[in-house]
């Protein structure tokens, strides 16, 4: 059933891609779509559906260099990105005059395009932040401090978000999980086969490498590395598996706000959620209890200038694809062990990318709009 349902997805999502690339412009070339050659008649449809209908367009297409895998959704992805590009130049290029939504997206794409001033300025704007980190004084402050981060993007140690209730789904409540891993999954820590104590190895060099940019000694950046790796080994002996987290009912732990916050004292909970600006609400679900009751010991036993090290890390982590090249090199570096990815993709699809991430629903406004307007006028 499950391979039917993807050899469904894949015919689909050819379909929409043609649909896609007609609708942004109507005297655009013909886009990848559904085609009757990308069907394995060879196949019998009732004994190998997915191979059926997938096989050729398997057999013919190539995964892109500058991607990690290669899909059907993937050519509608590379349409979009021609259309939004087109959206974001013009809106970049503007000037004065632009209304909120243009200035907003088209003020992002530039200054992300500019590459020039982004290697000038090197880890100058990240520094606010670092010294905010270097400036506490207490794990008490510390949380103030991760509560700024998480509002500003990073995720360490923890993640809190809003979502619907499990036991009922017109209602939104506030969740806190598991987190604070910079590798995939909890097994890349625990596990000893090879592929992951080597790519243990990839995160400690990019650590190092990240440090030494940052203004540390090889010596100190090093130290700094193995104090990350160490710290988020230790979270990740207390998460909850993959294959655990797909049960629902592992991820039901409905309680009271104050008994989430009595799960782990020296996670603060009270003084983060007012921190990070929490509407008030009095019950919330746990994801993994055990998370929390594990590691509030861990965070307890760890000296403060360890878990400020961590802190620090996922700044620079978060920040380096758009700091300047070295940053931008170490980061790709390490996508390339995780992934295969033989190279890294042009500037502009990455700063699409970032004001599609950031601002989605400002830039999705601009290309439905547009698609609207080419409709109206193609019908006339």
């Amino acid at each position: 059933m499950r391979l039917f349902r993807l050899a469904v997805v894949c015919l689909i999502a050819l379909s929409i891609a043609s649909f896609a690339q007609s609708a942004s412009s109507p005297s655009a070339k013909p886009g990848p779509g559904f085609s009757v050659d990308n069907i394995d008649k060879t196949v019998d449809p009732c004994v190998d559906f997915y191979q059926y209908a997938c096989g050729n367009w398997i057999k013919n297409s190539e995964i892109p260099a500058d991607r990690p895998s290669w899909q059907s959704f993937s050519e509608l992805n590379e349409s979009n990105l021609g259309i939004e590009k087109g959206i974001l130049e013009k809106a970049a290029a503007a000037g004065t005059g632009r209304n909120a939504i243009d200035q907003k997206i088209g003020d992002l794409y530039g200054s992300c395009m500019d590459e020039k001033a982004v290697d000038t300025k090197g880890i100058t704007p990240l520094k606010p932040e670092l010294e905010r980190i270097a400036a506490v004084k207490d794990k008490a402050a510390l949380i103030d401090e991760i509560a700024h981060i998480h509002m500003i993007g990073p995720n360490p140690l923890f993640n809190f978000y809003s979502n619907s209730d499990l036991h009922n789904a017109d209602n939104v409540i506030a969740y806190i999980d598991q987190g604070g891993l910079s590798l995939p999954d909890r097994d890349y820590y625990v596990k000893d086969d090879a592929d992951k104590v080597e790519m243990r190895k990839h995160l400690t060099d990019y650590a190092t490498e990240l440090f030494k940019l940052d203004g540390q000694t090889p010596e100190q950046a090093a130290h700094s590395a193995d104090t990350v790796l160490m710290v988020e080994t230790l979270l990740a002996a207390d998460s909850m598996d993959r294959t655990k987290r797909r049960d629902p009912k592992n991820r039901d732990h409905k309680m009271t706000r104050e008994e989430a916050a009595a799960l782990a004292p020296n996670f603060y909970f009270n003084r983060y959620f007012e921190d990070i600006g929490a509407p008030k609400f009095t019950e919330m679900n746990v994801t993994n209890p055990d998370f929390f009751k594990q590691v509030n010991g861990v965070v307890a036993a760890l000296p403060l200038e360890s878990l400020k090290t961590y802190v620090e890390w996922h700044v620079l982590r978060d920040a380096s694809p758009w700091l300047s090249q070295p940053f931008v090199e170490a980061n790709f570096k390490m996508r390339q062990a995780l992934t295969g990815q033989k190279q890294i993709q042009d500037r502009w699809k990455r700063c699409v990318g970032l004001v599609d991430g950031s601002l989605g629903e400002a830039l999705g406004s601009v290309m439905s709009k547009r698609r609207l307007a080419l409709k109206a006028s193609s019908a006339c």
